[in-house]
């Protein structure tokens, strides 16, 4: 949603802008165009320069925003790591390249319609004798300016706030706590052989040796292993049945499933919370057993012991297996989403099938310095196995939030765009009522009134519009930022108080900016302003 949003309020933010300064410069040229048209300029002469300037001023600046974005991209899509798009190069779509020079054309030709309709709207003699009335500041061209800058400030409110929450957002992302803990884990898969392990037997025995042998390698803790990737999003359900909670037809409950060996909950440092954890024992032959997460017991046992209790996993199982422990909920799909009820079962008591297995390490310092001795460790069992897609936890888990920060930083710069944008516009509409009233300035002056009076009253008839925008921006932020909510849940924080900063961060920014702008007026000479024309 935002994504989209974005550039359409930064794009009705440059017209409003564009609107300002052509308009500026078109009345400033009023008795020009008055004198043009009574020697006998049709509308559409006196229009078409102008038509015709801002279109090669659209071409050219939206020439140079597409070679920007298109140099900018690869730096962009990188920071979300889970996008295909992220680790290949993107070639130039030329429908993406037309429709936004589209965008750029329609952008001007909107903001030049403005000051358009307004020249061909009046009369010819009224502007060859509007200069007693330019002097002074025309009440229906003062109205226009502050209109815009009025819109222009509600839009970047919009933008402001909003880019507060998802940044926010993003932020309280960063201190959520994942169950476990990620500090010094690295993960690596390692993929079996099905021609020199051809039995469940001999992959069980050759896991179990090179467990043996990481956890013996120097700086190492813990090793264990999963079924599990640690990629942005990988998971893996399955459907159990529950002897004391049976459903109909034999269908089951669907939850997250995971497949450990011993050594791989203490690795994680998973919390366990009642029961006990796999040993060796647990393997082929045995009782089967499981462990069950804090949310899943939560919601079959409320109020009761789950350990004893006896599930099995998928539809057409026969053996039940006996849980033995209860541990922590845990966040090890993404970060951003709420914990899963999950089930465990232990990897060396079913069959073993060939596929990649994910080796969790606990190291005593920097796992990254520790991958030499875990190599070693694993070609002593076997020098011809490889170790793939190695990554540490930490990066595991900020490699979840891609998605979050690369809506942060795009939601950031057009935020800040918005803002810089109605600065610029507040300026030029401050800094042009200074030069075209300047005769009333001087009036004002030779009756006694001071420059720091005059300066003000400058300021604030453009201080009011900012004043009036950030009004009616604080009501369209807080329906923006439900919309938002409904489309992203993740969402979270205090409506009131990211708008209220924003709209202080606005306000502040359009005051500042207005004063600014005015301090023309406190340089201006009453006699030299009286001999304007």
């Amino acid at each position: 949603m935002e994504t989209i949003k974005a550039p359409v309020d930064r794009s009705t933010s440059a017209i409003a802008n564009l609107a300002n300064l052509t308009l500026a410069d078109v009345l400033s040229r009023r008795a020009d165009f008055a004198i043009r048209a009574a020697l006998g300029g049709s509308r559409f002469d006196l229009a078409a320069p102008e038509v015709l300037q801002s279109l090669v001023i659209a071409g050219v600046g939206g020439a140079a925003g597409m070679l920007a974005a298109s140099w900018l991209m690869p730096a962009i899509l990188s920071l979300d790591p889970s996008t295909p798009l992220a680790r290949q190069p993107v070639p130039t779509d030329w429908r993406v390249v037309l429709a936004g020079l589209s965008m750029a054309v329609a952008v001007m030709l909107c903001a030049v319609a403005v000051p358009a309709l307004r020249l061909t709207g009046r009369g010819v003699a009224s502007d060859l004798t509007a200069g007693a009335r330019r002097s002074i500041g025309g009440v229906a061209t003062t109205r226009m300016r502050r209109m815009l800058v009025t819109a222009q400030t509600a839009l970047a409110l919009v933008l402001l706030s909003t880019g507060a929450l998802i940044v926010s957002t993003y932020q309280r992302s960063l201190r959520i706590d994942p169950g476990f803990d990620p500090g010094h884990v690295v993960t690596a898969q390692i993929r079996l052989s099905g021609t020199a392990l051809p039995s469940d037997e001999d992959r069980a025995a050759y896991l179990e040796r090179l467990l043996d042998r990481v956890r013996a390698a120097p700086g190492i803790e813990q090793a264990g292993t999963t079924l599990n990737r640690f990629q942005a999003g990988s998971s893996f359900q399955t459907v159990v049945q529950i002897e004391d909670h049976p459903l109909p037809d034999g269908q089951g409950h669907t939850v997250q499933y995971r497949r450990i060996s011993p050594g791989y909950l203490e690795a994680m440092r998973i919390l366990l919370l009642e029961g006990r954890l796999f040993t060796r024992d647990d393997r082929v032959g045995r009782q089967p057993v499981a462990i069950v997460s804090r949310s899943f017991a939560r919601r079959f046992w409320p109020d009761r012991d789950p350990v004893g209790r006896r599930i099995k996993r998928g539809s057409t199982a026969q053996v039940w297996s006996v849980i033995v422990g209860v541990v922590d909920d845990v966040r090890d799909v993404a970060i951003d989403q709420a914990p899963r009820e999950t089930v465990y079962s232990p990897y060396f008591q079913a069959s073993n099938p060939v596929a990649p297995v994910g080796l969790v390490i606990r190291t005593a310092g920097d796992p990254r310095a520790s991958l030499d001795a875990i190599e070693h460790a694993v070609w002593e069992v076997d020098p011809t196995q490889p170790l793939a897609n190695v990554v540490t936890v930490d990066d595991f888990l900020e490699a979840t939030l891609g998605p979050q920060r690369l809506r942060a930083l795009l939601i950031t710069a057009c935020g800040a765009l918005g803002l810089l944008l109605a600065t610029i516009g507040v300026y030029g509409v401050t800094a042009r009522a200074v030069v075209e009233r300047r005769r009333e300035v001087g009036i004002r002056l030779a009756l006694g009134g001071t420059h720091r009076e005059v300066w003000w009253t400058l300021a604030w008839g453009t201080a009011s519009a900012v004043a009036a925008g950030a009004a009616a921006g604080a009501v369209a932020s807080v329906l923006a930022v439900a919309t938002l909510r409904a489309v992203l849940p993740g969402l979270q924080g205090a409506d009131w108080l990211v708008t209220t900063l924003a709209s202080l961060t606005l306000l502040c920014a359009g005051l500042l900016t207005a004063l600014w702008g005015a301090r023309a007026a406190v340089s201006v000479d009453p006699l030299t302003a009286l001999r304007l024309e």
